[in-house]
């Protein structure tokens, strides 16, 4: 027969155990928490990166699709006073 002594005991002993593990477990979720932090922030680091990346990419693409418009733009003036030439000069072959 368990005798009150024993229970007092237990009851002790349950209680330390319970105190114990309840600090374990706390524990163990603050280190699940900062790692799931730390790796979080490690993506944002990743997708902000890869972004900035990207974003340079699209400018320089960009500064050449305006470079080549300049140059087309300027070459579509001279095309366009050749073919006045040429259509005077005609013309002035059909007169």
């Amino acid at each position: 027969m368990i005798s009150k002594t024993d229970s007092k005991l237990f009851v002790q002993m349950y209680n330390e155990v319970r105190a114990e593990m309840t600090r374990d477990n706390r524990k163990f979720r603050d280190e699940v928490i900062e790692a799931v932090r730390d790796e979080g922030k490690n993506i944002v680091a990743k997708v902000n990166n890869n972004t900035a990346k990207f974003k340079d990419e699209m400018v320089e693409k960009l500064d050449r699709i305006e470079q080549e418009l300049i140059l087309t733009q300027g070459q579509s003036d001279r095309i366009n006073d050749h073919e006045e030439r040429i259509s005077a000069l005609e013309q002035s072959i059909v007169s």
